[in-house]
Order: structure tokens, then C-alpha cells, then sequence
């Protein structure tokens, strides 16, 4: 598994909240914001080109009339892991033919698709209007540009970025507990001011995508030990509450590896992989689907690989809507986009954890279904409704449910607790529960009420479960709550569900408040 994939998984997470175009180094809470542009255009084979979803060189954009911070203080003498060093950029002769200065940029394996081929490099960096990109013996990658792309690309990122920050403060979608953020010129280091009342733990992941965008500008810029510290600053003291750096992330990410090239996962994922048939489970007005088999994603655990076609005249999209492993409804994303007679090779990712909650040790029986759609008119061209698919390692049991307690049943719905499970990664605990229906349609399962040791707590809690399905959902319940909550131990936690009907949105019943008692 490449550390690409991470860095990737952080940025689509920052520039998500953006319309990735202009900005300044601070947002500001009484400036206008910047218009939208497209999003910076590396090659697809660096970390820092794959997450924009279109290509193309943004237009400038104004930045709002502010005067921009001083540049903040580097963070404290914190280094890179050594597999993240570069080569600095490079004054180069231009080649036979050319005009004007050349920079030369090496990447170590850490940004750029090391599966690609140097002829793929080199092709979409040709496109993007690069010079060169060559693969060297030591595992690097060497891009070359003129000095005038260079500060094209360098900008692109500062105006995806400043835009970015823009929206955390002041977008649609702004973070209720940021009041400004500051950075310094070169992105070393970031100062989110923060309403530490509405602050939640889940806000620090803006941190890892801050930090990881940080790191990835220096290593454009040509910085060999590439960092940036990420500091949560109360704006009423200017106290700093909280920091993380790049390299911290990195570690916790899962460690690196002797060679320095790729995350160490522990050795990969364990779960078995079954062997099956391919099968095709759509073929409607020129879309075609075909479940290839079973893959391995060292992050994701079991992937299942899919053929997508489309033999029709118009863009289309292809997605997995619903995917149920031995009985047990379970998470899988795929959506694919495709040009008129285009095809892809697209993976379904499988939570392994999600297996593992809902006691799955082999896949024996998987039940899917795919929907597409045209693109501009989103008319729907397909759906293939649940398909029911066999491996090698179907035997006709496919296991006992998880043991818990009963909390409810009526109306062919069965509700139990299966307990309470630490996650240290995200700073919680789940709430996890069974859900099994029995009825001729899909339910769902809203919580609208919860207590802990007697005090309110504010649950999230959607599930769906498809008919004569079952499914192992949770309800996170964070180490930062407990504590605003005063609350050291829980004890007992109390919960109510609304079970609706999804095709009528009807309420089948009301179930609550559950008492689910913890204390011994």
C-alpha cells in the first residue's frame, strides 16, 4: 500500500470544502470570498494532481482586499521522516531548443503513483505542461519544467489552498469552531484561532489535511525535509490548546518502512480472498457491469473488482448502491464516471472493520447492486437490483450472528446491543447494535434521543437495513464529549429509535428509551 494513497485521502478531504481557486494567507471574517476556480493541475501520477476531479490551469483570481499576516514561526525543530526527502530544485540549461531557465524537482515515493509507469509519468506530465518526468534507480521521480510553469504550479496550490481556508471560516460549510486561520509564506506552519466552547475532536482532521497540503507545497517548492506544524490556538487567550505536525500524522498513519518508500500496514490486510466466477449483473441500454472478483487493499481489506462499459453516446455514471456480505448490509463505494464508449476496471471497497463488527471471517455469499445514470440529465439508463453472487467459500452457513443483548423487537425488526467498543484512532468509543429485519421492505433506523450516566448527549445514528437483512451499525460516542459532560466512566446510557419504513417514510414504531446498563 503507497503512502500516496493517504496523503491523497487528506487532500480530497481539504479541497472538498473549497472551490479551489484564490485566497489570502488568512481567512479573514469580514472579506468577500475569492471566486471559484479550478483546482491546481499536477499530473495524476503526484498525490498533489489526483484529488482535483477536473484539469485545466485555473484563471487568477483577485484576492480579497486584506493585508496577510506575518508569517508565523516554523514549527520547533520537528523532522521529516528521512523517506520524505527531496531533491531541491534545480537551474538547469534549457534542453535543445528551448527558451529560458529549467527547475528540476526530484519526489521521493511518498507523492507520486509508484505503480505507474515512466512512459504514464512522462505522458501526463507532457499534458500538464511539464518538459520531462524520469523515473531514476533510486525509486525517484525527476519532473522537469520551466521556470515559469514551476510558479504557475506553486500558485495554483497557494490559491487552491488560501481558498480553501476561506471556507473553513466563512464558506456554507464553515467549521462552527474556527474563527480565523493564519499561515506563514512557504506553509511550514498553520494557526487555527478556535472557539474552544464549540470545539470537537473531530475538527483536528482539518489539521491532517493543512499539514499534508503544507508538506506537499514545500516539496513542489523544493524543500529537502519537507514539515508543517498545525497549531489549534484559543482566540479569546491565544493560548495554543493543541499541535500536530506532518511527520506526527505520518507516524500515526502507520509507520514507515526500512525502504522509506511505502507505509508499513502491519503487513497488509489478513483477510482470506474466495475465489468466484466472473458474472455479469447489468446490461441495459448500452451500460454493462461485470463483478471481475475479489482484490486486496492493504487499507481497505477485500476489494471487489468491477468492469464498467458504456456503449452509449453520452457521459454516464455507474455506482454501487447497495452491497450485503453473508446477509449483513456493509458499506461499499464505487462510483465511475465514463466518456462515451469508455470502460474502466473500478474497485468496491469493503470495510474490513465493518466485517470483523459483524463477526464475517470468509465471504461465502455477497448480494449487489449497481444503478447508472446519465450525466447530464441524470435519467436513470439502469439497475440491476440485488444480484446474488457466490465464492469458493459458500457452504450454506454463512455463521451465527454476534451474541449481545435484546434490546427490542416488534414488526419483524430485532434490535440488540452488542456492547461498547474503544476506538483509540478517533478518540471514542461505539455504541455498535445489531439490527435484523425480517419484513418484506427496507427500514431505517433513526436515534433522536440519548443519555449517558443520565446527561443528554447528541447522537448520530442512521441505519438502513435491506429486507430480510441484517446489519451491525454504531453510534460514536468521543472522549472530548464525556469530558465536557464531566463524565469519567460510562455507566449507563439510555437511547431511542424511530424505525420507518423506506419506501413510505412511514414510522413503523417507536422504541425508547433503551437501557443499556454498563456499569459491571
Amino acid at each position: 500500500m503507497k503512502r500516496t494513497f493517504a496523503i491523497l485521502l487528506a487532500l480530497l478531504m481539504l479541497l472538498a470544502l473549497a472551490a479551489c481557486g484564490g485566497g489570502t494567507k488568512e481567512a479573514p471574517a469580514a472579506t468577500q470570498a475569492p471566486a471559484a476556480t479550478k483546482a491546481p493541475d499536477a499530473p495524476s501520477g503526484s498525490g498533489a494532481g489526483e484529488a482535483p476531479a477536473s484539469s485545466g490551469t485555473p484563471a487568477p483570481t483577485e484576492a480579497p482586499a486584506t493585508q496577510a499576516p506575518a508569517p508565523t514561526e516554523s514549527p520547533a525543530a520537528t523532522q521529516a521522516p528521512a523517506a520524505t526527502e527531496t531533491t531541491a530544485p534545480a537551474q538547469t540549461p534549457a534542453p535543445s531548443g528551448g527558451n529560458g531557465e529549467m527547475v528540476s524537482i526530484t519526489l521521493t515515493g511518498d507523492f507520486f503513483d509508484t505503480d505507474a509507469t515512466e512512459e504514464e509519468l512522462r505522458a501526463e506530465a507532457l499534458e500538464e505542461g511539464f518538459a520531462d518526468a524520469v523515473l531514476n534507480g533510486d525509486g525517484t521521480l525527476t519532473y522537469t519544467m520551466t521556470k515559469e510553469r514551476h510558479e504557475q504550479l506553486l500558485k495554483e496550490f497557494s490559491d487552491s489552498l488560501d481558498e480553501a481556508l476561506y471556507e473553513m471560516v466563512e464558506g456554507e460549510d464553515a467549521v462552527p469552531s474556527f474563527r480565523r486561520i493564519e499561515s506563514d509564506d512557504d506553509y511550514t506552519a498553520f494557526d487555527i484561532y478556535i472557539d474552544t466552547e464549540q470545539y470537537d475532536s473531530f475538527d483536528a482532521f482539518y489539521a491532517l489535511s493543512l499539514s499534508i497540503y503544507g508538506a506537499m507545497y514545500q516539496v513542489y517548492s523544493g524543500i529537502q525535509t519537507p514539515d508543517c506544524e498545525v497549531r489549534f490556538v484559543d482566540y479569546l487567550s491565544g493560548e495554543t490548546v493543541d499541535s500536530v505536525t506532518y511527520s506526527d500524522w505520518m507516524e500515526m498513519l502507520g509507520g514507515l518502512s526500512d525502504d522509506g518508500g511505502d507505509f508499513d500496514w502491519g503487513g497488509g490486510s489478513d483477510f482470506p480472498l474466495p475465489e468466484m466466477e466472473a458474472a455479469k449483473v447489468l446490461e441495459e441500454n448500452g451500460v454493462s457491469v461485470t463483478v471481475l472478483g475479489f482484490e486486496e487493499d492493504a487499507f481497505w481489506g477485500p476489494t471487489l473488482s468491477v468492469q464498467v462499459e458504456n456503449g452509449t453516446e453520452f457521459p454516464i455514471f455507474v455506482s454501487c448502491a447497495d452491497l450485503v456480505v453473508n446477509d449483513y448490509c456493509i458499506t461499499g463505494f464505487m462510483y465511475s464516471e465514463l466518456e462515451p464508449g469508455g470502460s474502466a476496471t473500478e474497485s468496491v471497497s469493503i470495510s474490513e472493520s465493518e466485517l470483523e463488527a459483524a463477526g464475517i471471517t470468509a465471504i461465502g455469499k455477497i448480494d449487489v447492486r449497481f444503478t447508472a445514470f446519465e450525466s447530464e440529465t441524470y435519467e436513470q439508463l439502469g439497475d440491476s437490483g440485488l444480484q446474488t453472487l457466490y465464492t469458493d467459500s459458500y457452504s450454506g452457513d454463512l455463521g451465527a450472528a454476534p451474541e449481545g443483548k435484546l434490546l427490542y423487537e416488534k414488526a419483524g425488526v430485532r434490535i440488540t446491543c452488542l456492547g461498547l467498543v474503544e476506538d483509540s484512532f478517533w478518540e471514542s468509543s461505539e455504541l455498535r447494535l445489531l439490527v435484523e429485519n425480517e419484513r418484506g421492505t427496507a427500514v431505517n433506523l433513526d436515534c433522536d434521543h440519548m443519555t449517558i450516566n443520565g446527561m443528554d448527549y447528541e447522537p448520530w445514528f442512521y441505519c438502513s437495513v435491506l429486507p430480510g437483512k441484517k446489519a451491525v451499525d454504531y453510534i460514536n460516542i468521543y472522549d472530548s464529549s464525556l469530558t465536557e459532560l464531566g463524565i469519567e466512566e460510562i455507566q449507563a446510557i439510555e437511547i431511542s429509535l424511530s424505525v420507518s419504513d423506506d419506501e413510505t417514510y412511514e414510522e413503523i414504531f417507536y422504541a425508547g428509551p433503551l437501557t443499556i446498563d454498563l456499569g459491571g
